[in-house]
């Protein structure tokens, strides 16, 4: 976050078991009368990209992917549905993404 504006961060998370968990924070502080009340924004588990570039993978939102695709923190999505989706979408959109990768 710089000067309460949105900007990409990438984080790595370590559980007490010692799982990693990578993640990308495009954020911004909810600040209420000068109190922080919050973090709004999108955040995405980026670890299994981390460990495989070439891993296939398909965004889930339920904002329009106008609005979600442009934030640097998903550029990397090879797919995208906006949610609710149907069996038949997801299988569509699975499918596309795995011709991409082959």
């Amino acid at each position: 976050m710089v000067n309460g504006t949105l900007s990409p961060d990438e984080y790595r998370l370590v559980a007490k078991d010692g799982t990693t968990v990578w993640i990308i924070s495009n954020s911004q502080p909810v600040i209420i009368d000068g109190n922080f009340k919050g973090i709004i924004g999108v955040f995405t588990n980026i670890t299994e990209k981390k460990k495989k570039p070439s891993t296939p993978c398909i965004l889930a939102s339920g904002h329009p992917r106008e609005d979600v695709m442009t934030h640097e923190t998903v550029a990397h999505a090879d797919g995208f549905l906006q949610k609710p989706f149907s069996l038949h979408e997801l299988g569509k959109t699975v499918n596309e993404v795995m011709g991409k990768k082959r």
